[in-house]
């Protein structure tokens, strides 16, 4: 095991098999991949535009647990997602939210993309938005989606979407030209915008 952990033998292992996995595991594997590669086919391509992506995680009987990120809330996701899975994965009964686990974290590119673009947020962004009396943060990186907030100036300001898409996005462009960024401000909250 590569963790260094040991786990103790369960139940139902027999000798020689420690650690194998089961047929139900095996299974479950199957349907989350083929789930993943149904989303990646026919869910992502209208979801991205949307600034939302989501993930298949686990199999348990009959359940689908997804993770949503993004935008869109999780019941828009699931309606869509059971349509297109009625078909195709009828062993599927319910799609479930899954709760966030260890598993959910960004994959290897994902944290240096992350890394890279936060020293770009410290060392060119912020520096411009602090002119208008704003900043912004990263929120995550997920695939090739950016998640940001703004705040300050830039919170309910008019020019958010044109600074957020041209600035922020154009300069994040630069060095990962496959990188939409989605701006998840809560924009109706802000105390003292820039431009009103």
């Amino acid at each position: 095991m590569g963790s260094g952990r040991h786990r103790p033998p369960k139940s139902h292992d027999t000798p020689g098999t420690f650690g194998a996995k089961s047929e139900g595991e095996t299974m479950s594997e199957e349907k989350i991949a083929k789930a993943n590669e149904l989303i990646e086919q026919r869910i992502k391509p209208a979801l991205t535009p949307h600034g939302t992506t989501v993930k298949a995680v686990s199999f348990e009987d009959g359940n689908l647990g997804i993770r949503v990120f993004g935008k869109m809330p999780f019941d828009v996701v699931k309606r869509g997602l059971a349509a297109v899975l009625r078909n195709s994965l009828p062993e599927v009964t319910d799609i479930v939210e899954a709760p966030a686990g260890e598993e959910e974290g960004p994959s290897a590119a994902d944290k240096e993309r992350l890394d890279t673009i936060r020293q770009m947020f410290d060392d060119r962004i912020n520096p411009a938005l602090a002119s208008h009396g704003g900043w912004a943060s990263v929120v995550d990186v997920r695939e090739n989606m950016l998640f940001i907030q703004v705040g300050g100036g830039c919170q309910g300001c008019s020019s958010s979407l044109t600074t957020v898409k041209q600035g922020i996005e154009g300069m994040v462009r630069q060095m990962y030209p496959e990188m939409q960024v989605v701006d998840t401000t809560d924009h109706a909250a802000g105390a003292n915008p820039y431009y009103r």
